[in-house]
């Protein structure tokens, strides 16, 4: 049957069937790269995230700690402030401790 088509055609058919193997070969090869790319990129997306997320995990727990002594501080200073405060309180009670102020006579 080959025999009886012109060379041309002939040269042309096998042409055309060795492209379109190629073809439907080389697009099944792309096809498994760029899914391989992409699960790639996505773990190294998620690998990014993971150490951001641990980065601020970090950060969150060091703040906390910082909270927890500047809340333990304030504590202490108001109670410092409240026992400062009685003692005045005590002072103006007593007037013994506490000087008075002296107006200076102005000749007018």
């Amino acid at each position: 049957m080959l025999n009886s088509l012109p060379d041309w055609f002939t040269n042309i058919l096998t042409a055309t069937i060795a492209s379109l193997a190629t073809y439907f070969s080389t697009r099944k090869k792309e096809n498994v790269d760029i899914q391989g790319g992409e699960l790639s990129n996505t773990q190294e997306a998620v690998k990014i995230w993971r150490e951001l997320a641990q980065d601020m995990s970090d950060k969150v727990k060091e703040l906390s700690d910082k909270i927890d002594i500047l809340t333990a501080e304030v504590h202490s200073l108001k109670s410092e402030n409240s026992t400062l405060k009685s003692k005045l309180n005590l002072i103006d009670e007593n007037n013994q401790v506490k000087p008075k102020r002296v107006r200076a006579n102005k000749a007018v």
